[in-house]
Order: structure tokens, then sequence, then C-alpha cells
């Protein structure tokens, strides 16, 4: 399991806090162990050994630092990211940490996901829909290469666990979605693959694998909701829109 957290606000005021985006990492490193990441308004951050944990990733960064002033200043944060990673599949190293960054022909952020779970049928995906990948790539990697190539049509498709949130940089949207299926083939409900769960507040919404350090941030007396099981969450501009 994976701990996966962040901010998703709006283009014209920041709600963003970096002490709440901080505590919901220092939080989710009790889901991680192995690596651990964040992406702030196009800012990345990775860490593995000494950094692998969140906790130990913020300190004396440089980038957290530049944030800080940059919160100062008064300029806004409408996406933030985060990721502590336990891994399942794949080595353990600074390429498989997430956030997944991936780049068009231009060098340019086409998408950035961060995925909780593991998937198994990632590389028959890849080869249906002829999306080439490296053989050292994680489950994850590959699926977000699927994902900007195929589209979302491919959540019904994918076998495993998941829960995902999708960036695309160039148009300010952002999707979450949190699968659930079938635990055993004969079993008759589905469950979910894993938890997710939001908080309104300032304007945007603050999200984590863990729910009661949510409870915990909240200043504003709002309930911590969580994702509907199969739904494709669309976010843009601190709005929040929902299709099955």
């Amino acid at each position: 399991m994976c701990g996966i957290f962040g901010f998703l606000g709006n283009n014209k005021r920041s709600g963003f806090n970096l002490d709440k985006f901080n505590i919901l990492g220092i939080y989710n490193d009790s889901r991680g162990g192995d690596s651990s990441g964040f992406y702030i308004d196009g800012i990345i951050s990775k860490g593995v050994t000494t950094d692998r944990y969140y906790s130990n990733l913020i300190l004396y960064n440089k980038e957290i630092d530049y944030l800080k002033k940059h919160l100062k200043e008064g300029k806004n944060v409408s996406i933030a990211l985060g990721h502590c990673r336990k891994a399942s599949v794949g080595r353990v190293n600074l390429e498989l940490a997430q956030p997944i960054i991936v780049l068009d022909d231009d060098g340019v952020i086409d998408l950035v996901m961060i995925h909780n779970g593991t998937l198994i049928n990632y590389k028959e995906l890849a080869e249906k829909y002829g999306v080439p990948y490296e053989k050292t790539w994680s489950d994850s990697q590959v699926f977000a290469q699927i994902v900007n190539f195929v589209g979302f049509q491919v959540l019904s498709e994918y076998k495993g666990a998941g829960a995902f949130v999708f960036h695309y940089p160039k148009t300010g949207d952002t999707f979450i979605f949190k699968g659930a299926s079938k635990e055993y083939h004969y079993s008759k409900e589905i469950k979910e693959e894993r938890p997710l769960f939001c908080l309104k507040q300032n304007g945007g919404y603050y999200f984590s694998s863990i729910r009661n350090i949510l409870e915990l941030i909240d200043d504003n007396g709002q309930e911590v909701k969580v994702f509907s099981q199969n739904h494709l969450y669309h976010i843009k501009n601190g709005k929040i829109r929902s299709f099955k």
C-alpha cells in the first residue's frame, strides 16, 4: 500500500496551506517507506534512501524553501500532489518514485499521476494499445503512459487495485478515480480497492489516503467525505464533478 495526498484549488485565489499539505505527507509516511515525492504547481521533488520518508524529504529542501517564499509573496498554488511509496512492482530508486511525470515529444509535461495500489495486467494493456514502455518501469509508470495515450476508458480494464489522481498541467484539469472490484471471482459484492477521502477547505479540496488526518487539519467544521467507488471525478478551478 502507498499513501497519496494533495490539494486541488483554483487559479484566482489560493486556499493552499503548505503546513497542512506537509502534515498530510508526514502522516502518509505510515503507508510508504520506500520513496516519497511531491508536485506543486510545476515544482517537483523526489527522494529515496535518506529522503524515502516525506518527513525527511521536506527538511532542508530547496524547493520547499522556494515555495515558502512564493506563498509569502501572495502567489497562488492551485495544485499540489504528494506520494509516499511502498514498492510492490519495480525497484526502489528515484526513477520509480512518484509523482509520475509523462512528457510530450518536446519535453513538456503532458500528465502528472499518483497511484496507490498494484496493477496486474498492465503489460497486457500496454501491448493491446501499442504503448511502448521500458522493462525497468513500475506498473504505475506503464499505466500512466497508457492513460495518456488511450484515455480513461482503460480504467474499466485494469486488474488489481487502484486509487489514482491524474493532472494535466496544460489545461489545468485534474481527475480522481478510486476503483472497486470483486476480491475473488466468486464474490457477490465489489470491494473498495484503496481508500481515498477528501475535505473541502478554503475554496479547494484536500485529499488523503488517511481519513483522520483530514479531520485534524479542518478549521471550518467541514465533513470529511469518501470518494465514491468507480466514479471519475473532474476537478478544475476548485469545482468538482462526478461521472460514473
